[in-house]
């Protein structure tokens, strides 16, 4: 495990009250559901904080602010919360259970959603109790976070549940609002915080289509929330993510000019437990009572270590000595937890020494191994946001395969300059053509980009003068006759060409320049890879079109030569990001390096 010694301090009741402290955000209400008086419910807060060595919340105004970390670490224990859960149920029936698949457009814990699956899972979990729902979370911000592992059972599927968020034919809609702190203002500035990507993208359509201004907010909308809202701020939040804990402090108003989005819950299976699913999560939209008995631990990560020993070993004597215990602890232990369960889960096999498994002890031992899977990779992800901790900025940069080029020179002159004054931000830079450039930083993937085409998603600043293409061909074609002085583009047509898909930066320029031309331009061979592409040229293959500095090295060696193309084409190179997105302070300062009029 990457964490070898917080599993073994772990303790469920702790992280079951973190959990459902993401989803209040109230000390008072997490406390009240759970059962629990305030200064236990604090102390554990504090614990788990200090365990897991991160920032996870803090307090300003009265309010609980749980930063991003703490929300995506709470989706993380949900997994854990299931299995255990499920296993104090589903050992009453140990041969028949079954599982479906729920697949959740989820990256935090908290909000609507949150409180709608625990509701429905809560449910369905009493009248189907050997069923496990195993929850695929959709992680779509794709921000090149840590992944979760998942465990899914061996056991037989009785089907699948997609939950999908749509504008048409959806299950359960809601209404767009308005959220801000009551202050009469005559000027709104809209927000647009961090959502599900499938219904934030509907939102930022009909902003545009209705020609109204806004912003983009680095912050998830559970986040922006958790405080008073500034003045002027108007934040943007479909109500089926809200639940009254985040929306009773603040002032909220529909907001018309977008339509209404909601959610399908798309069922492959004939089980009546996928329509009850369906149901019960439509209905926990508007439940604010959940049923958190069913979610209460039953199995404390302790019984689940030790138990997994006894399973290993079958003996209480070796299980105890690899346990660092005595054998009297070990199997009083065990007998509570058996007692706890109503089940036997040992069988003494004659003599009395050698143990076996019942079968609600094989359920527990073969759930064990999913809550091992869940308890390393919580572990993992906490190592892992430890070293995030530390400022970090994504760069994406287009392919280049001349080491001499002048975009790779600009990149790392700009950088080694910013990185001086800088050496604590730890940067991290992606290679990809433009489109996927322009789809990462729309995804937030990376937050700056050297970009070559215009994007209206971006706010672009030239980074050097433009540089003019022009035909990179084979230097062996003209061994008989010097090259033409310059070429028009109605003769291209002579050469084999090769040239990037239409999905590249550089092809749409060209496509776009020779459409006004009225010639259609067909090249031989579409090719996104530089170096394949530099290859052909060099062994007299192809040619193709590109600015004399992607290919400096080869003119340099005399192995292709630079023809001018007349009318003349430009590419610009920019340093963008996304518009609607207000750079952080790290990015402003390096978009100064690269463009000092960039008034950031």
């Amino acid at each position: 495990p990457p964490m070898p010694h917080l599993r073994d301090r772990l303790h469920f009741s702790t992280l079951m009250v973190f959990m459902e402290f993401c989803r209040t955000r109230s000390v008072s209400q997490t406390a009240a559901n759970l059962g629990k008086s305030k200064a236990h419910l604090s102390v554990q807060l504090k614990t788990f904080a200090e365990q897991s060595g991160l920032t996870l919340y803090s307090r300003a105004g009265g309010h609980y602010y749980v930063n991003e970390q703490g929300l995506s670490i709470g989706k993380s224990i949900y997994h854990l919360a299931n299995l255990n859960s499920f296993a104090a149920t589903a050992c009453s029936a140990p041969d028949d259970w079954q599982h479906i698949t729920i697949r959740i457009p989820m990256r935090y814990w908290g909000g609507g959603i949150s409180q709608a699956l625990m509701h429905a899972i809560g449910e369905v979990r009493r009248q189907y109790p050997a069923i496990f729902y195993y929850c695929e979370f959709l992680d779509d911000y794709h921000d090149f976070q840590y992944r979760q592992r998942s465990w899914l059972p061996e056991t037989r599927s009785l089907g699948s549940i997609d939950i999908r968020y749509t504008s048409a034919g959806a299950d359960i809609s809601g209404r767009w609002l308005a959220l801000d702190n009551g202050h009469k203002i005559r000027h709104a500035n809209w927000i647009v915080p961090k959502m599900p990507w499938g219904i934030m993208q509907t939102l930022a359509q009909n902003l545009e289509k209705a020609d109204i201004p806004y912003t983009y907010c680095d912050a998830d909308y559970t986040q922006k929330l958790a405080a008073p809202l500034p003045d002027g701020e108007r934040l943007l939040v479909n109500e089926l993510l809200l639940t009254e804990a985040l929306r009773a402090p603040h002032h909220s108003e529909p907001f018309p000019q977008a339509r209404r989005s909601g959610l399908h819950c798309l069922l492959q299976g004939e089980h009546p437990a996928l329509a009850a699913f369906r149901d019960h999560y439509i209905h926990g939209f508007h439940a604010e009572n959940i049923r958190l008995r069913a979610w209460g631990e039953r199995i404390s990560a302790r019984q689940w270590r030790y138990f997994a020993a006894l399973a290993e070993h079958k003996r209480f004597s070796r299980a105890a000595d690899s346990l660092c215990i005595t054998q009297p602890a070990l199997s009083k232990l065990m007998s509570q937890l058996e007692n706890r369960l109503g089940q036997k889960l040992l069988l003494r096999e004659k003599g009395g020494r050698q143990l076996r498994l019942s079968p609600a002890g094989e359920l527990l031992h073969t759930l064990g191994k999913g809550i091992a899977v869940a308890l390393d990779d919580l572990g993992a992800q906490i190592t892992e946001r430890r070293r995030r901790e530390k400022r970090e900025l994504h760069i994406g940069i287009l392919p280049s395969v001349d080491e001499n080029s002048r975009l790779l020179a600009t990149v790392m002159h700009h950088l080694d300059a910013w990185r001086e004054q800088y050496p604590d931000i730890r940067v991290r830079i992606y290679e990809a053509v433009h489109e996927r450039l322009v789809e990462h930083l729309r995804r937030l993937d990376i937050q700056l980009a050297i970009t070559e085409a215009p994007s209206p998603w971006l706010e672009q600043y030239p980074v050097f003068a433009p540089e003019t293409l022009g035909l990179v061909a084979p230097a062996a074609w003209f061994t008989d006759a010097p090259p033409p002085a310059q070429l028009a583009w109605s003769e291209l047509g002579d050469y084999p060409l090769v040239l990037p898909g239409k999905n590249v930066g550089i092809r749409y320029l060209i496509d776009r320049h020779c459409r006004a031309q009225n010639l259609a331009l067909l090249p031989d061979i579409e090719s996104d890879s530089l170096n394949l592409n530099s290859r052909w040229v060099a062994q007299g293959r192809y040619a193709t079109i590109l600015p004399a500095s992607s290919m400096h090295s080869l003119i340099e060696r005399g192995q292709a030569q630079f023809i001018p193309l007349t009318p003349p084409l430009e590419r610009q190179l920019h340093i963008s990001h996304l518009r609607h997105r207000q750079p952080g302070a790290d990015e402003a300062r390096l978009l100064a390096h690269f463009y000092p009029g960039s008034g950031s």
